[in-house]
C-alpha cells in the first residue's frame, strides 16, 4: 500500500530554478517560508504585477495519483494554472472569500484531477492577468496513490463519457 505524499516545500522540487527568488525581483516566484499547526514548508508566490515564467516540476513517483494543491489566499483573489505534461492547462480559482474587517492569509486545498504521473512532468503557471489583480501561492502539492479499483473506476466513467458524447454527436450529424 502507497502512502501519501505532501509536498510542502514546493521549491525544491522545481525543476527550472532560475525563475525563483528569496527577495523581490520582478517576474520570479518569491519563495516564502510558512508554518501551519500541522507541518511547515516554504510556498511559491507570484504577487499581484508580476507574470513570472512557468514553474516546472518534477514530482517523482509512478502511477495513479489523485492531485491536491494547498493555494495561498493572498488578499481577494487568487488562480493558478495546472498542466501535465503535455496535457491542457487548468485553471484553479478558489472562491474568494472577503472578510468586512480584514484580509486574512489561509491555505485552502483545492482537488485538481487524477492523473498517471509516471515520468510526468507538473507546470504551475499564474494566468494572464486580463484586467485583474489577483495573486498566484502554492503552499504544498498533495499526491494520494489510488488503488487499481479507484482507477478501473475512473477509466470506466471517462468512457461512458467519451461514448455519450460520440453518441451525441453522432446523432447531431
Amino acid at each position: 500500500m502507497s502512502v501519501e505524499i505532501l509536498l510542502t516545500n514546493v521549491s525544491e522540487h522545481v525543476i527550472n530554478r532560475t525563475v525563483l527568488t528569496v527577495g523581490a525581483e520582478y517576474n520570479k516566484w518569491l519563495t516564502i517560508p510558512y508554518e501551519t499547526g500541522a507541518f511547515n514548508g516554504e510556498m511559491l508566490v507570484a504577487m499581484d504585477n508580476v507574470q513570472p515564467a512557468e514553474i516546472n516540476i518534477e514530482l517523482g513517483v509512478k502511477g495513479w495519483h489523485k492531485i491536491y494543491f494547498g493555494l495561498v489566499s493572498i488578499g481577494k483573489q487568487n488562480a493558478i494554472g495546472v498542466q501535465i505534461g503535455d496535457g491542457g492547462k487548468t485553471i484553479i480559482q478558489p472562491k474568494p472569500r472577503i472578510s468586512r474587517w480584514q484580509n486574512h492569509e489561509w491555505i485552502e486545498e483545492n482537488f485538481f484531477r487524477a492523473a498517471d504521473l509516471t515520468d510526468q512532468i507538473l507546470t504551475l503557471s499564474k494566468p494572464e492577468n486580463d484586467g485583474k489583480n489577483f495573486t498566484t501561492g502554492v503552499a504544498y502539492i498533495r499526491l494520494v496513490p489510488m488503488m487499481s479499483e479507484e482507477v478501473a473506476k475512473l477509466a470506466l466513467s471517462l468512457w461512458r463519457f467519451k461514448s455519450k458524447k460520440w453518441i451525441r454527436n453522432l446523432v447531431k450529424t
